[in-house]
């Protein structure tokens, strides 16, 4: 394919506006940030949920509600590593990507949070407890004091503060996303327009060559010339044809890229503001209605 050529006519913005709203890629991109938020929230929950089965360990009052809590209390931590492991490392099973970003890093690895290690040692300390002979199942058990005393205060905290974290990331994310579709959808309007008088231009170049050698052809001494003036319109010719077998196509991928947008709009009723203030400078709803009009008047032409 001319890459070259295509620019010259204006079709590729349009072509890379085509990829940047493939549907299934944005929204796949959107679920992982959605896993991750979830993910990262229900760590908060399940921190709760093992404070509150580890009091009701302790308090036990026989011996099967005790192995239903410490069963219950085991099976939480063991989903609390998995999800805390997932969100660092990744985890296709929970449509995780891993990799967390520097400033997530920062609070899993690094002072004042150490979240990590918070949530490693939190975990253990439920295991140490269930672990606990039925003697040592009191009040004062310190791995109990432990679970309860960072439940409320410093792990709820670095908890609360990396879900934060992870949905201001996302947020500024989708806001890239809608700031580029916006981008390209302007690209693409600019060079449909510009095809349009590219293809006017050339049909008036036309006409003045098959004029010019109508009258060359009737000086018998200009037969010659009026030849060479023949093959350069069949040259031109060529370029045109290519252009006018293309309108289908584009007309095809016209409305590929409006339904698209109308299932964007479907799906995301409330964009952004910068994107609603956006849409209604350029005039969505009459662009949506005008350039199928404008790409009939190109076949025609």
């Amino acid at each position: 394919m001319n890459f070259k050529y295509l620019f010259h006519l204006g079709l590729l913005p349009m072509i890379a506006l085509s990829d940047a709203l493939n549907l299934d890629k944005i929204a796949s991109a959107r679920k992982i940030s959605a896993a991750v938020v979830n993910i990262s929230g229900r760590q908060r929950m399940l921190s709760q949920r093992m404070a509150f089965l580890a009091m009701r360990l302790v308090g036990a009052a026989n011996v099967e509600e005790r192995i239903t809590m410490r069963d219950a209390l085991l099976d939480t931590a063991a989903l609390m590593e998995k999800s805390h492991w997932g969100l660092i490392q990744g985890s296709t099973e929970m449509n995780l990507p891993g990799k967390p970003s520097a400033a997530v890093r920062e609070m899993y690895f690094q002072a004042p949070l150490y979240l990590d290690v918070q949530v490693r040692r939190y975990i253990e300390a439920a295991r140490a407890l269930a672990g606990e002979p039925e003697v040592a199942m009191t009040q004062n058990n310190r791995h109990l004091q432990y679970i309860i005393e960072k439940a409320a205060f410093e792990l709820l905290a670095g908890l609360d503060a990396v879900v934060s974290q992870y949905q201001l990331e996302g947020s500024a994310e989708q806001q890239a996303v809608d700031a580029n579709l916006a981008k390209l959808y302007q690209q693409s309007r600019e060079a449909a327009s510009a095809a349009a008088e590219r293809a006017k231009q050339v049909e008036i170049t036309l006409q003045d060559l098959q004029q010019a050698q109508q009258l060359l052809i009737q000086g018998e001494k200009l037969s010659n010339l009026g030849l060479m003036v023949a093959e350069l319109v069949h040259e031109i010719k060529n370029p045109v044809n290519f252009i006018y077998g293309n309108v289908s196509h584009i007309r095809g991928y016209t409305e590929d890229l409006l339904s698209s947008l109308r299932l964007y709009q479907e799906c995301y009723p409330y964009p952004h503001p910068k994107l609603e203030k956006h849409l209604a400078a350029v005039e969505l709803d009459f662009l949506l209605e005008d350039l199928p009009k404008i790409l009939d008047s190109m076949q025609v032409g």
